[in-house]
């Protein structure tokens, strides 16, 4: 496929949807001639505005935190997965806002919680481990653990 053709089809997709530079590259190899540039292209897309990595990474943080229930610890590691830099990886993490997370968070793991079987020592590990695994923090896992609990008793 020709330089113009694949700028055409760029765009398309940039308008589309949000992209990151590494998504990209990696549909431009999957399409274009060797002759050519992608960097060239990506540089294009950048200064016609199609392409912003700070968009992008708010974006991603949105979508990832609020409708999937990602804690930052994850997120944070597949922004970097993407070659994001880490000051716009931090940018994007700060404009979450913090009670919406916990309560996705709270949500998430009361859910888990009624499907744990064992003691209450198993039960707080196996939550634990999915809590982690989601990239939530040992303090915040510790207290939804705690409310989820004392909610319990009531």
């Amino acid at each position: 496929m020709d330089r113009q053709k694949v700028i055409d089809r760029m765009r398309k997709l940039c308008s589309a949807r949000e992209y990151c530079k590494s998504d990209i590259r990696k549909k431009i190899a999957a399409i274009a001639d060797d002759e050519v540039d992608g960097e060239e292209i990506i540089e294009s897309l950048i200064k016609d505005k199609y392409l912003d990595e700070t968009r992008y990474a708010k974006a991603f943080v949105n979508d990832k935190a609020l409708l999937q229930g990602w804690g930052e610890t994850k997120i944070r590691y597949a922004l970097g997965a993407k070659k994001i830099d880490r000051e716009i990886i931090g940018e994007a993490l700060g404009t979450l806002d913090g009670e919406a997370v916990l309560d996705k968070m709270s949500s998430v793991l009361k859910n888990k919680y009624r499907t744990i079987k064992g003691t209450e020592e198993e039960k707080f590990a196996k939550l634990y481990r999915f809590a982690a695994g989601r990239g939530y923090s040992y303090e915040n896992i510790k207290k939804i653990y705690d409310i989820i609990r004392t909610d319990k008793r009531d």
